[in-house]
Parts: C-alpha cells; sequence; structure tokens
C-alpha cells in the first residue's frame, strides 16, 4: 500500500476493528516498510481501530505494510487523514514553534517551556547538535533528530540522552533538513550548540575569541579541559578562583608581617633610647 502525503501534518493508517494482535501495521517513508525499518507501527487491539499515528510528517510517498499475524484471510480497510499545522505550529498537536540554526556555530542558553523545544538546519549533509548544562553537574536534555519528522519520543530517528552533555552527529549522502527536539522540563536552564563539533571550541565563557583551554573530542562533542579548567566550555573553575583569593590573602598577611614587626622593634628601641637618657 502506498499513500502519497501532499501537506505535512498528514496521519497515517486507520484500520477497521480486530482481536489483538491480528494485524500489525508499519509505515515508512521513502520505501517500503518492513518491521526492521519502520517510521511509524502499531498492533490491533481489541475493540480499537488500528492507528499508526506519525505527528506531522514531511510531505512524499509513504508506504504501508500490513503484517496479517493469523493463518487465515483478514479484510480490512485503510485510509489516511490530514491535520494540516505546517505553517500554524509544528509537533504534537501542532502547538510548538521552532528556531532556525542553519549556520549557529555558538553555544546559547534556552530554558525549557513545556515539553520540548523544536528547533530547525536546513540543507545540509551533516548534522551536529548538542545539548548540556554549564557545570555539567545535572543531567542534560534529551536531543532527538529526524529528517522525516518533527520528532518526539516515540517517533524520531537518532537521540542521545541521560548524559551531562547529549550529543547527535550523523551523516547523510544528500543535503536534507534536520528537525530537532529537545525535551526539557519547564524552566529548566540549558545549553544548545549546532553545526560545531564542541560548545564555543572549548574556550571557555570568559574567554571569547582568545585561547582555548581545552581539546575538543568530536566523537563525544565535549571538551576534554586543561588543568584548573572545567565546565561545558572549559570555563575557569571555582576552586582555581578560591586559590587565587587564598593566595591574595597570605600575600596581604606576610607584607603586613614584613612590615610590622621590623616597625614594632624600631619604636621599642626607640622607647628604651629614651628612658635610658632621663
Amino acid at each position: 500500500m502506498v499513500v502519497d502525503l501532499k501537506s505535512a501534518g498528514d496521519e497515517l493508517g486507520e484500520l477497521a476493528t480486530f482481536p489483538n494482535g491480528t494485524l500489525t501495521v508499519y509505515a515508512r517513508r521513502g520505501n517500503a516498510a518492513n518491521p526492521e525499518q519502520f517510521d511509524g507501527m502499531a498492533v490491533s487491539e481489541l475493540g480499537q481501530p488500528t492507528v499508526v499515528a506519525i505527528e506531522d510528517p514531511t510531505p512524499g510517498i509513504w508506504y504501508i505494510t500490513v503484517q496479517n499475524n493469523l493463518n487465515m484471510t483478514v479484510p480490512y480497510s485503510i485510509k489516511a487523514s490530514t491535520n494540516i499545522c505546517w505553517n500554524n505550529g509544528v509537533g504534537p498537536s501542532c502547538n510548538y514553534s521552532y528556531t532556525d540554526l542553519t549556520g549557529w556555530v555558538n553555544a546559547t542558553v534556552f530554558t525549557g517551556v513545556g515539553d520540548y523545544q523544536y528547533f530547525l538546519i536546513r540543507n545540509t549533509n551533516q548534522l551536529v547538535v548538542g545539548t548540556g548544562t554549564q557545570d555539567l553537574d545535572e543531567t542534560a536534555p534529551t536531543v532527538l533528530a529526524s529528517y522525516l519528522v518533527w520528532p518526539t519520543n516515540s517517533s524520531y530517528m537518532i537521540a542521545a540522552a541521560n548524559g551531562t552533555t547529549n550529543y547527535l552527529f550523523a551523516n547523510t549522502t544528500n543535503n536534507v533538513t534536520w528537525m530537532i527536539g529537545v525535551w526539557a522540563n519547564d524552566g529548566q536552564e540549558y545549553w544548545l550548540w549546532a553545526n560545531a563539533f564542541c560548545p564555543d571550541n572549548c574556550e571557555g565563557s570568559d574567554y571569547p575569541g582568545g585561547d582555548t583551554h581545552g581539546v575538543c573530542n568530536q566523537y563525544l562533542g565535549v571538551c576534554e579541559c586543561s588543568d584548573h579548567y572545567g565546565d561545558l566550555t572549559c570555563t575557569r573553575t571555582g576552586l582555581a578562583v578560591v586559590w587565587i583569593v587564598l593566595i591574595v590573602i597570605a600575600a596581604a598577611i606576610v607584607l603586613a608581617i614584613a612590615i610590622g614587626v621590623p616597625v614594632a622593634l624600631y619604636l621599642r628601641n626607640r622607647r628604651r633610647t629614651r628612658y635610658e637618657r632621663v
């Protein structure tokens, strides 16, 4: 079965009601769907239509495969329904806007609002994108990507999760438009970078354009920082600042002793000399 979706926002595949597990439905864009390669799937449930719903898919030719799990003929009907939302919003229920990251190279701070934040990188054959927190002291938001659909936790091509940095790197043979979703809690502040292997080239946020303070591991998308530097972009660590303050205080104490002791001895000797004259 082949379905030609003319506009983004179409939903795929609604079948008649069958007993549990009678039919399994697979959907895939651009090529035949099968149990190993598909963009969406569903298994029949008792009393319910079998629905493969792909939120806001890319227009094009979608292939539908219906697998009969019984040793008998099973008649069914199939239809595609449309819910266009490309120009009014993206993602689940068309409720989300997106930020175009095409050409961006600097790490940028974002704040989680709702469930997803969406981004777009146009016309590229290489995807490089990552999320992290400045202090690397908590789990970074999950990052998902696809060039077929606006990704969700249930529909995506690649994803990274559960790290202090979450990083995606992928090559394609042709230029495509990557759609990126970040799953961040309301109010959660995080850094996102794209089109560069590591955030801010590991320079450290206090030294834009200056010397780097770490080495970029492009396979992991993390900065391996020099001594006394740390955090997401190899900013000077808090420990180094503490040591500087302690050194300044110690120097002040030594200087006070160096000046104060001779002066105290001089004044004591002058008093002794005056008493002897009297």
